[in-house]
């Protein structure tokens, strides 16, 4: 699967309805200040089907997506099935971490720039969170 990009991203029509018990108000004009990115990190494998198929097949370092102190789960997209509207997207806690398919975040900012993260996501809409130091 290809891998979207920001502008790819981008080009999507937002929806012109909320997602249910979504945090944040779609399109507000409110200027946030920004926040920090969440530095939580796990180690991910392929699953056991695809690593006989790959070359390096060893666990990969992956860094959280969303803004720092979020509730509930860490995330981080791993690829993007835009034909579908959905990411495939790892998720993790202190006790296991798991793939879901979620849906993208149907909410653009007022310079038209989609969220690039999941609906109901946690914390802040990435245009909001500051990109992490190198961990």
């Amino acid at each position: 699967m290809k891998v979207a990009s920001a502008a790819e991203r981008n080009s999507r029509t937002p929806s012109p309805l909320p997602v249910p018990g979504a945090p944040h108000p779609d399109n507000s004009e409110k200027e946030s200040p920004a926040v920090n990115r969440c530095t939580a990190t796990t180690l991910i494998s392929p699953p056991e089907p695809f690593a006989d198929l790959l070359e390096d097949a060893r666990p990969s370092p992956v860094l959280c997506a969303l803004g720092e102190k979020h509730d509930g789960d860490h995330a981080q997209m791993l690829w993007d099935d835009s034909g579908d509207e959905l990411a495939a997207w790892v998720r993790w806690d202190s006790r296991r971490t798991r793939l879901a398919p979620l849906r993208w975040y149907p909410v653009q900012n007022g310079a038209g720039e989609a969220c690039g993260l999941f609906a109901g996501h946690p914390s802040r809409h990435d245009w909001e969170i500051n990109e992490a130091p190198d961990v």
